[in-house]
C-alpha cells in the first residue's frame, strides 16, 4: 500500500505501456521491451504485468448428450460452479445464530483433495431429469462433457477501449533521470516496430518527474520575467533592471557547479533551492545597482561607482 501511494497508485515506479489493437505485434514488442528494460543498469524487477498463459481446465459440453439426459448447459455450469467454487457464489444461503443474531454464509463445496486430478473433476455429480417422477437421477460430468487443459489470460487491461500491456519496473542504485533517458532510447527504437495507431507510453514516476520539471522550469522563467517587470516599475527605466537581471546567469552557473561538486541530481528539492538562490541573487544585485546609482548621482563616475558598490556589497546578504 505504501509503495502504491508513493507511486501514484501503481505497484512500481516505472510503467511502460504498449497501447493498441494489434494484440499479436504489441505482445511481441512488450516482451522485447521487458527484456531490454531488464538490461538497463539500475532497473530492478522488470516484468510484464498481464499474465497471459495461466493454466486452466476447459469443460466442453456435449449438448446432444446433455439434451438426452434432460440437462442444459446452464444447469451443468451451475453444478460445476457449486462443486468447485461453493454455493456461496451461486445461491447464497444464510444461517443466523439464534443466540448472537449474527448471520453466517453456508457454503457447500467439494474438498480440494477430492478434485486433485482430471478424473476426479470428471466425477463431479450433475443432476439429470430422466425420471418422470421422483427426484433427479445423479450423473457424472464426464458423461456429458470433456475436460481438457488450456492456458488463459488471468487479467487483461484496457485504456480508452484499447488493449494495454504494462511493463512494470523499479529503480535501484541509480537516479530516475538517467534511467529515464535510457528508457526513452529503447522506446524510440521499438516504436518503429509498431503498426500505425499503436503507441508506447512511459508513465509512473517518470511522467510525474517530467511534469514537475516542466512546471518548475516555467515557474522559474516567469519569476525572472516578473522580477524584471517589477524592477522596471521601481527604477522607472529599463536599463538598471537589465543590469540586475544579468546577475542571474552567474547564479545559475553557481547552482550547476555546486550540484556537480556535491553529486546532487537535478530534482524537485534542488530546483526549489535554485528558485530561492535566484531570489537571493536578485536581491543582492538590486542593492548593488541601487548603491552604484546613488554614488553616481553624487557625482562619482560610473566606473568608480561600480567599484565602490562591488567593494561595499561583497558580503553575505
Amino acid at each position: 500500500m505504501i509503495t502504491q501511494v508513493l507511486n501514484f497508485g501503481l505497484p512500481s515506479q516505472i510503467d511502460v505501456r504498449v497501447v493498441g489493437r494489434d494484440r499479436a505485434t504489441n505482445l511481441q514488442v512488450a516482451h522485447e521491451l521487458r527484456r531490454r528494460l531488464a538490461a538497463i543498469p539500475g532497473i530492478a524487477d522488470a516484468h510484464l504485468q498481464q499474465e497471459l498463459d495461466a493454466p486452466a481446465f476447459m469443460v466442453d459440453i456435449d449438448r446432444s448428450r446433455a439434451l438426452q439426459l434432460g440437462l442444459s448447459a446452464q444447469a451443468i455450469a451451475n453444478d460445476v460452479n457449486v462443486s468447485l467454487s461453493s454455493s456461496e457464489q451461486v445461491a447464497p444461503n444464510f444461517w443466523t445464530d439464534p443466540v448472537a443474531g449474527i448471520p453466517y454464509f453456508i457454503a457447500v463445496q467439494t474438498p480440494e483433495h477430492l478434485v486433485s486430478s482430471l478424473g476426479d473433476l470428471g466425477n463431479t455429480p450433475v443432476s439429470t431429469a430422466l425420471a418422470s417422477n421422483g427426484p433427479p437421477i445423479p450423473g457424472l460430468l464426464s458423461n456429458v462433457a470433456t475436460l481438457k487443459r488450456e492456458s488463459v489470460p488471468t487479467n487483461l487491461n484496457q485504456t480508452n477501449i484499447q488493449p494495454v500491456y504494462d511493463i512494470y519496473a523499479s529503480v535501484q542504485g541509480r537516479d530516475l533521470g538517467s534511467v529515464s533517458s535510457d528508457i526513452g532510447k529503447i522506446v524510440a527504437e521499438l516504436q518503429k516496430e509498431l503498426k500505425p495507431g499503436n503507441t508506447i507510453r512511459v508513465l509512473g514516476q517518470i511522467q510525474s518527474m517530467r511534469d514537475s520539471f516542466r512546471d518548475l522550469g516555467i515557474g522559474l522563467l516567469f519569476a525572472a520575467v516578473f522580477v524584471y517587470l517589477l524592477m522596471v516599475v521601481n527604477y522607472q527605466n529599463f536599463g538598471d533592471p537589465f543590469v540586475v537581471i544579468r546577475a542571474l546567469p552567474a547564479a545559475f552557473c553557481g547552482i550547476v557547479t555546486m550540484l556537480f561538486i556535491t553529486g546532487t541530481t537535478l530534482n524537485v528539492p534542488s530546483l526549489m533551492g535554485a528558485i530561492m538562490a535566484v531570489g537571493v541573487a536578485s536581491a543582492n544585485s538590486i542593492l548593488l545597482v541601487t548603491f552604484a546609482r546613488e554614488q553616481q548621482l553624487k557625482g562619482t563616475s560610473a566606473f568608480r561607482a561600480a567599484l565602490d558598490a562591488g567593494h561595499t556589497r561583497i558580503r553575505p546578504c
